[in-house]
C-alpha cells in the first residue's frame, strides 16, 4: 500500500485530488464487498467524471483486487 499511499500524498490540496483519496481509502476498506465493487465503476463515473481520472482509478482497483498494491503505479494518469 506504500506506493499508492505516496502517490495518493502528492494529489493532497486539490478538490479532485481529496475526492481521489476519499474514494481510494473507502475502496482499500471494502475491497471484498462484492456489491462495492459491481458499483465501484458507476461511482467513479459520477464522482470524477474525467476518463484520466477513471483510468488512474481502474489501475488502483485492480492492483488492489490482484493484492499487489506495493507495485509502483505510473504518474501517468496525474
Amino acid at each position: 500500500m506504500r506506493n499508492i499511499d505516496d502517490t495518493l500524498d502528492k494529489m493532497k490540496g486539490t478538490t479532485q485530488g481529496e475526492a481521489v483519496i476519499e474514494y481510494v481509502n473507502e475502496l482499500k476498506s471494502s475491497i471484498k464487498d462484492e456489491i462495492f465493487m459491481e458499483e465501484a465503476d458507476t461511482s467513479i463515473e459520477k464522482l470524477f467524471g474525467s476518463k484520466i481520472a477513471i483510468k488512474y482509478l481502474d489501475k488502483i482497483k485492480r492492483r488492489l483486487e490482484k493484492g499487489n498494491p506495493d507495485k509502483p503505479i505510473k504518474n501517468e494518469y496525474i
